[in-house]
């Protein structure tokens, strides 16, 4: 019941809120794949490949996230500028 509370009373889903735009939705999930890229980068640096494939992973369903959002809402491919 507190979770369901904290919920409605949360700020974010509040109708007073305007919905996130596509380039905050954007800049968000290129945070992410920046914090990735750096991950993959720490755990390869240190020896653990194996760990690094499930960021991989998760780094190519955002790269597929990101370019559909660019695709729908036609913003320009940033993403070689971000790496």
């Amino acid at each position: 019941m507190i979770g369901w509370l904290s919920w409605l009373f949360d700020p974010k889903t509040g109708g007073d809120e305007p919905a996130a735009t596509a380039h905050e939705d954007l800049r968000a999930l290129r945070i992410r794949r920046r914090q990735l890229i750096n991950n993959l980068c720490s755990l390869r640096a240190f020896g653990f490949g194996t760990l690094a494939q499930d960021d991989e992973a998760a780094l190519k369903a955002l790269d597929r996230k990101i370019l559909a959002l660019q695709v729908k809402s036609g913003l320009p491919d940033e993403a070689a500028h971000i790496s």
